[in-house]
């Protein structure tokens, strides 16, 4: 069977193309790019997140790695609303 596309589906990709070629030249670590919203990998919070993914993974694992409902997940929603709460912004998790 001869697979035939439309001119559409065949036509260059020039702005995947783009957007590849200046995550390319990023990635080389010689240049902070600007111009692609890519932000400068020293402000990664790498042993912060690291902390943050290890305690969740140790108090409820399972429960943060499953597909949840559209409503997220609750103790995280509970996290932010407490947040809120200190900051003096009264809202409910749910």
């Amino acid at each position: 069977m001869k697979v035939r596309l439309s001119k559409r589906a065949l036509k260059e990709d020039f702005q995947g193309q783009f957007v590849k070629m200046m995550l390319d030249v990023a990635a080389k670590g010689d240049l902070i790019s600007f111009a692609g919203g890519l932000p400068n990998p020293i402000s990664f919070p790498v042993k912060e997140i690291k902390e943050a993914c290890a305690k969740v993974l140790d108090s409820n694992g399972i429960q943060a790695l499953q597909y949840n409902n559209a409503d997220g997940y609750l103790p995280l929603r509970e996290f932010i609303a407490n947040r809120y709460k200190s900051k003096g912004v009264n809202i409910n998790p749910n």
